[in-house]
């Protein structure tokens, strides 16, 4: 160690202690995946504070006398990035009911009385991520929760977010009765005498999340926390956080709050809804595009639903409703307006397109876009569920990135064949033809759709096993891909995905330290372990951020 003495301008003199040896760790003993191309496993990784300053076979000479770590073989590998994460609402469903295990009417309603006594009156009730084709696909309706939530205003979503069940009280509160039209791209469901069920679709939803109560910001802060807590645990290094709705504005500030008070660890880019591109392109002007912990300067957009709320809009008709085709969520005309303005202010466009139509759509509108540069935009298509051959074949050519969330197959395949018959199947979340075609694939979890654990999603994409047990071979399996092109999506295309494939997305020198310690190499176990692997250490800059 030596001493250094150093003037400041005030004249005092002060001294600064400054450890001439280097902070290196070396990690010894792996199997290292790299995630390069070609590159075979490795056996050492050895870091220096936030960046690897060394991967290969042997410990360099220079490295022979710093902190040494075997792992006796474990699994080490980058640290996983989620393309699309609503990253708030997971954490507000955290701290909030949990209706997924609801398996009929009646635990419907006991779990929502049990709940609901827990809470002081006037207290909204929110989030649940119910599923309704748990209970054989009865609708619920506001006499389920009327009689248990008499003084708390009730809206919990359906797992997709795009459909809600609210009671009187909430319909009350927004001034909701038989004569309020349905908004453009929204249904306010009616019985059989015109009155509002509780149940809403599409952007009806907005006419209830505008009276809802905003959190304190003690109460985003722990919410942000536990979802933080969460994501780290399962390896999840980056996070690609996009909204729900187009009301919610401020999830950037949220962030922002986190990262101020010191509370954020996770790297994070945020895409901001679309409707609000001016403000999103004003905020780049004035504060620049974020750092390598919080980055910003995407859009965010719906073009149309969910195939499970029926939202999804498509050529022709669904199987199970003729005449009905779905619906763009927003005027197509207006939409494309926002996409031409946001990507002339320089904002990147995430759109969500999950029917054949919607995607042509989306496609159609990038591609003009582009300008035959479209590969250099990495416009994102969000989902990308049910294109048609010529969508796939389109997507590959013109460079646009298909952000998937694999478990969204292995749930929505127990009923899909009924909204959309059998002749759209073959198409149906077609990774294996998206690569084949030479498209950009990235995997993510919709967290709190799905489940946000990547084991889930590597599960679902190499199985495209049903959760119903009905598929054991894989439901449309041709689309099956392997675990090394699973792992690819949710490391290297996903940087690429996010312009951050020069400082992320492989383990390589110069790099960011963003990795993760397995219990099990994920290619060398079962498809059935693969969801029980677990994060045994995970390290975001260098810094051990997880330990089980």
């Amino acid at each position: 160690m030596k001493i250094e003495f150093i003037f400041i301008s005030f004249g005092l003199l002060i001294s600064v202690f400054s450890i001439c040896a280097s902070a290196a760790t070396v990690f010894t003993n792996a199997t290292v995946r790299t995630g390069v191309e070609g590159k075979q496993d490795q056996s050492v990784v050895a870091i220096d504070k936030e960046k690897i300053i060394h991967v290969g076979n042997h410990i360099p000479k220079y490295l022979k006398d710093e902190k040494t770590i075997d792992l006796d073989g474990k699994f080490v590998m980058h640290g996983f990035t989620d393309n699309h994460v609503h990253f708030m609402e997971g954490g507000a469903a955290l701290a909030s009911i949990d209706l997924r295990p609801v398996n009929s009417p009646k635990k419907f309603t006991q779990l929502m009385a049990s709940y609901a006594k827990t809470l002081p009156p006037h207290q909204w009730i929110l989030n649940g991520n119910w599923d309704h084709q748990k209970w054989g696909g009865m609708l619920p309706n506001k006499s389920w929760i009327d009689p248990v939530t008499l003084n708390n205003p009730v809206y919990v979503i359906r797992i997709d977010g795009h459909q809600a069940l609210v009671n009187s009280l909430a319909l009350k509160l927004a001034g909701i009765d038989r004569n309020t039209p349905n908004p453009k791209g929204g249904i306010i469901v009616r019985d059989e005498h015109g009155e509002p069920t509780g149940l809403l679709k599409g952007n009806a939803l907005n006419l209830i999340l505008d009276i809802i109560p905003s959190p304190s910001e003690n109460e985003l802060m722990k919410q942000f926390a536990m979802a933080q807590d969460l994501a780290l645990s399962l390896g999840i290094s980056k996070v690609h956080a996009v909204t729900a709705y187009p009301s919610e504005t401020t999830m950037l500030d949220i962030f922002k709050l986190a990262e101020k008070r010191g509370i954020m660890k996770i790297r994070a880019f945020v895409s901001t809804p679309i409707e609000s591109w001016e403000m999103a392109a004003a905020n780049i002007e004035k504060h620049g595009r974020g750092n390598d912990l919080l980055s910003y300067g995407g859009v965010k957009g719906f073009i149309d639903g969910s195939l499970g709320a029926r939202t999804a809009w498509f050529h022709d008709e669904y199987s199970d409703e003729p005449g009905y085709y779905g619906l763009p969520l927003n005027d197509p005309e207006q939409f494309a307006t926002w996409m031409t303005k946001a990507n002339e202010a320089g904002l990147e466009l995430s759109i969500h397109a999950l029917g054949d139509k919607g995607i042509d759509f989306v496609l159609n509108k990038m591609e003009e876009l582009g300008k035959g540069e479209v590969r250099k935009k990495r416009f994102r298509i969000e989902h990308f569920q049910h294109p048609t051959r010529m969508a796939i074949k389109k997507l590959a050519e013109l460079g646009v990135v298909a952000s998937m969330q694999p478990y969204h197959a292995i749930d929505d395949g127990q009923w899909a064949e009924e909204r959309i018959g059998p002749e759209r199947l073959p198409t149906a979340y077609a990774f294996k033809s998206i690569l084949e075609q030479g498209g950009l694939l990235t995997f993510g979890s919709d967290w709190p759709v799905a489940p946000l654990s990547p084991f889930e999603g590597i599960y679902a994409a190499v199985t495209r096993s049903t959760l119903d047990n009905a598929n054991p071979q894989g439901w449309i399996a041709e689309q099956k891909i392997s675990v090394e092109q699973a792992l690819t999506a949710y490391t290297v295309t996903n940087s690429y995905a996010l312009n951050a494939e020069q400082k992320r997305g492989t383990l390589e020198k110069g790099k960011f330290a963003d990795f993760v310690i397995l219990s099990h190499d994920p290619r060398a176990v079962s498809a059935s372990q693969i969801r029980n692997i677990q994060v045994l250490k995970h390290y975001i800059n260098g810094e051990l951020v997880y330990e089980h």
